[in-house]
């Protein structure tokens, strides 16, 4: 499993722009994984969003948005013409969406209407979500594409009040996507959510131990 490139946005690397080659992610990924699954074609690949924060994405790595609407209003940069050209690839089925999302001590985002309940599903559909609901559908009578989620970083202290009610709602979210997370940090890494191995010895272990509990599917999900 490999995630190719580590939040583009931070990069200034956008889906149609912003790389030294030209191109931007769409030719960056595109040339990589073409690359990667004649290598090793049974190897899984994880992409990340860029180019569409504020409006659309609430963190760097978020940002998948593809619908005609959604990307002129937000006025953010289109990951259509990507998602068109990979659903033709003979690796489709290995390409794994995975944004990165964090709760408001640490997103772009602090707005309880936006990061909770109905906003924050919203949030996650115009994004993300409808890639592994409805799928991408790339038109002319060609079949869409559904692809698997795996929240590829996310995390808190679970101390402020705002980011625990964003996060039980983000896990309620996780598990109606039937999506995969992976929890940001076991060491010493990061100074926004603490770490899990350090924090296991203290009062945060139980929260962060239960907040993954909660955000995975039940073993009886279809």
């Amino acid at each position: 499993m490999l995630d190719i490139l580590n939040e583009p946005d931070s990069r200034g690397i956008k889906w149609s722009s912003g790389h030294p080659s030209g191109g931007g992610m769409q030719k960056l990924y595109e040339r990589a994984m073409d690359a990667i699954h004649a290598a090793s074609p049974s190897s899984l690949m994880l992409i990340e969003g860029t180019g569409q924060l504020g409006t659309v994405a609430m963190n760097w790595g978020d940002g998948f948005a593809t619908d005609a609407g959604i990307v002129s209003r937000g006025g953010v940069d289109d990951a259509r013409p990507f998602f068109t050209r990979l659903a033709a690839k003979p690796y489709a089925a290995k390409v794994v969406i995975s944004p990165h999302l964090y709760p408001p001590s640490i997103s772009t985002h602090h707005e309880l209407e936006v990061v909770t309940g109905a906003g924050l599903r919203r949030r996650l559909d115009n994004s993300f979500g409808y890639l592994t609901t409805s799928g991408f559908c790339p038109g002319g009578g060609k079949p869409c594409h559904r692809f698997p989620i795996v929240i590829g970083e996310t995390g808190s202290r679970f101390t402020d009040p705002l980011d625990v009610k964003m996060m039980a709602d983000f896990a309620g979210e996780l598990r109606r996507l039937k999506a995969g997370v992976v929890y940001w940090c076991w060491n010493s890494n990061s100074g926004d959510t603490g770490e899990r191995e350090e924090d296991e010895r203290g009062r945060d272990e139980k929260k962060k131990s239960t907040w993954v509990g909660l955000s995975l599917p039940s073993r009886d999900t279809p």
